[in-house]
């Protein structure tokens, strides 16, 4: 199999997103990211159409028709939506692992699997459907204060940027506290912005 020079490349991917910018700019939807490991996703349309999801189907049409013209030595299919085999996941209960199962059956390869990304921060409300889901990270960003079972912060004892630390190390400094037995009654931590104060609080972060 041939393989590309580093020149080669950046003007083969520089030739893909341009052509991904035409598709979606001919088409009125937009992109949910044009870079990065989702430059393929179709995010819906900019203004409401009846002929929504058609649009939107047309587009994806026309990337893959696109894509079937490039000599790639390698297809990485990423469909998400593979969380709700957990107990608790921020993912709305329709995510259940479709388009991995598809992949699968078409042959393939999966690996991997347990490597899912969490969100750091989200509602624990028992046995509730709305369990998982996600409070704004921002909160985090804006000064919130992490708290165990016993009202201590938590976080700088694992990385010193504190709350601030990114996703993967707050998830897992916040499982540490709880099976060292420092969780909740519901098995969590508490995210406190009580110091922010409200008014902070409600002009940041509207619903």
């Amino acid at each position: 199999m041939e393989r590309l020079e580093p020149g080669e490349l950046l003007a083969t991917l520089d030739m893909f997103f341009r052509s991904f910018e035409k598709i979606v700019g001919k088409h009125g939807v937009r992109p949910v990211k044009t870079i990065g490991d989702a430059y393929m996703c179709v995010g819906g349309i900019s203004e409401p159409r009846s002929n929504h999801a058609k649009a939107v189907c047309v587009a994806a049409l026309d990337m893959l028709r696109f894509v079937e013209g490039v000599n790639l030595q390698q297809e990485v299919l990423a469909t998400g939506g593979g969380p709700t085999m957990y107990k608790i996941t921020a993912a709305s209960h329709d995510k259940a692992c479709d388009g991995i199962a598809m992949g699968f059956r078409a042959g393939a390869t999966l690996m991997d699997m347990e490597m899912v990304q969490f969100h750091p921060t989200g509602l624990l409300v028992g046995q509730n459907q709305i369990s998982g889901t996600v409070l704004e990270e921002g909160l985090r960003g804006a000064g919130a204060y992490l708290c165990n079972g016993l009202g201590e912060r938590y976080m700088e004892r694992y990385d010193p940027r504190g709350e601030r630390a990114t996703r993967d190390v707050v998830s897992r400094s916040s499982y540490l506290e709880i099976m060292a037995g420092r969780g909740t009654e519901e098995e969590g931590v508490l995210i406190d912005i009580s110091h922010l104060g409200a008014e902070f609080v409600r002009a940041t972060f509207r619903a």
